[in-house]
């Protein structure tokens, strides 16, 4: 077990102890996929792997769900746009049920498009 052979003298855990060995790779998996680093801090029991592994699947939970609050904050900033984006979803969809020529479903885009100017326009009219 490479990985252990300078921490031996230090640590009061085995190094070729099955469950120590689980332990650390967990650890290391772990430290892996959160992109935590792998600092110059170690842990050197069974008990402070599990703590320190525990603490990092907590704290990139926690992260990924402040990422996801910031980007529902985002976007939903631009409500004209969402507007506009759902109307062309929705035409997409009933263009592909109906089985409309391509011609059609571009007229009704472009329309969707302007209208959506129109509207913007209308509403911004007084800031002029």
């Amino acid at each position: 077990v490479r990985w252990a052979q300078g921490r031996t003298p230090n640590s009061p855990a085995n190094p070729c102890d099955t469950g120590m060995v689980y332990t650390a790779a967990l650890y290391w998996s772990v430290m892996t996929m959160t992109s935590v680093g792998y600092g110059d801090i170690l842990p050197y029991t069974q008990a402070e792997y599990l703590i320190c592994t525990t603490c990092m699947l907590i704290s990139s939970i926690v992260w990924a769900y402040i990422i996801g609050a910031a980007c529902a904050v985002m976007s939903k900033m631009d409500p004209e746009l969402s507007e506009f984006e759902r109307r062309i979803d929705d035409f997409n969809s009933m263009a592909q049920d109906q089985d409309l020529p391509q011609h059609i479903r571009w007229r009704g885009r472009e329309y969707i498009r302007e209208q959506r100017f129109h509207t913007h326009y209308m509403r911004n009219i007084d800031a002029w």
